[in-house]
């Protein structure tokens, strides 16, 4: 199985968890999870990255803790923004500028994870959740 489809699995499964829980934590969770999802390339980033490399993860991952946070307080369409966002960042990690500290899987299996999650923010957004 591919990164992408395990993404895409993963995604589901944890749609369908946040989808189970109180509608009162569905977007508070969504939005947690965009900022931990932008801080795992921090993780990878301190295994073998370089200063520049640190830096740049950094910047995103408060960026999309920034997005999570926002979103979670004014509007779940700000984290639809922060996921897709997000998944464009794992576009830009597989286009050959990740470096041997990201593993090789992970960022078409973080993208299409991004995608789903986008997906169950614009439903959370529509107030369908």
């Amino acid at each position: 199985m591919n990164g992408l489809t395990r993404g895409f699995f993963l995604g589901l499964v944890s749609a369908g968890l946040i989808l189970m829980l109180p509608n009162s934590l569905q977007v508070p969770i969504v939005g947690v999870a965009l900022g931990v999802a932008g801080g795992v390339y921090v993780g990878f980033a301190l295994t073998g990255a370089d200063s520049g490399h640190r830096r740049i993860q950094w910047i995103a991952a408060i960026s999309f803790l920034a997005i999570g946070a926002i979103g979670i307080s004014i509007s779940a369409w700000l984290l639809v923004v922060g996921w897709l966002l997000h998944a464009a960042y794992d576009v830009w990690h597989h286009a050959g500028r990740r470096g041997d500290w990201v593993p090789r899987d992970y960022p078409m299996l973080c993208l299409s994870y991004d995608v789903v999650l986008a997906a169950v923010a614009a439903y959370l957004a529509l107030g369908l959740g």
